[in-house]
């Protein structure tokens, strides 16, 4: 899906017998790949905002190229959106130290790099309901600067179970400041999925995970203006939109 927010799924099929680590270098960043049975596989993502245009994929096993694959990244095409919450919930945007504080929680969660692939199959959307709030949009709340929508708000109701979109390694089970109580999983090659807001909790931190496992329930925790999944997609730590983790299987 080589669009901004979208991701590229990079393999090396047919890769020297005595392969000790493959490469794929795209847009002047190097992105580590995994063994995955005989090939090898790896997965860059794409911000919202990544520029537009024409790129070459560059694959290489132990520092000697493979091979080279053109491919046009197109336009997101995310549209603008102004919210209203309450008060009492944009008080909780006043406590700078705790948003810093979850921020680095996040951030370090999300880049984690497990080198295999924990996964097989299709993915599961995790839980049931509408699509209440996409991927990529730009928000404005209670009239701040525009911001973008790093994930996909399922509009299930309070108490609904949450299940793992896809087998893995769960990384953070825990209480956060503005994203409520969250469960996010690795899925290895560095691609992890967070689940917030949640009520409660059903698993933790190092469990391994099947997909459809129970992790918990939709809950309003946080910063929000009611019950729903905000679920998330992160590849090496850029954002990219979940859904299209739905589409085809990844492998």
């Amino acid at each position: 899906y080589p669009k901004q927010g979208g991701f590229l799924l990079v393999q090396l099929q047919h890769p020297p017998a005595v392969t000790q680590e493959a490469t794929a270098l795209f847009a002047g960043g190097s992105y580590p790949m995994v063994p995955d049975g005989d090939a090898w596989t790896g997965l860059i993502g794409m911000a919202t905002d990544f520029p537009l245009g024409d790129y070459t994929v560059v694959v290489t096993a132990d520092g000697v190229s493979m091979g080279a694959v053109p491919v046009s990244v197109a336009k997101g095409g995310y549209p603008r959106l102004t919210l209203t919450v309450p008060d009492e919930s944009i008080d909780l945007l006043s406590d700078a130290a705790k948003i810093a504080e979850e921020r680095r929680i996040v951030r370090e969660t999300y880049t984690t790099f497990t080198p295999q692939r924990l996964w097989s199959g299709p993915w599961l959307q995790p839980a049931q309901g509408p699509i209440s709030n996409g991927f990529g949009v730009q928000r404005s709340v209670n009239g701040t600067p525009f911001d973008t929508h790093g994930g996909t708000d399922i509009a299930a109701d309070g108490g609904d179970p949450v299940a793992a979109a896809a087998g893995g390694r769960v990384a953070l089970a825990q209480p956060l400041y503005l994203l409520g109580n969250s469960v996010i999983i690795d899925h290895g090659a560095g691609l992890l999925t967070g689940y917030h807001h949640l009520s409660s909790i059903a698993v933790a931190a190092g469990q391994e995970i099947t997909k459809g496992d129970l992790i918990g329930y939709v809950g309003a925790t946080g910063f929000v203006s009611g019950d729903h999944l905000h679920w998330e997609a992160r590849i090496h730590g850029v954002r990219v939109d979940p859904m299209l983790l739905l589409k085809a299987p990844l492998e």
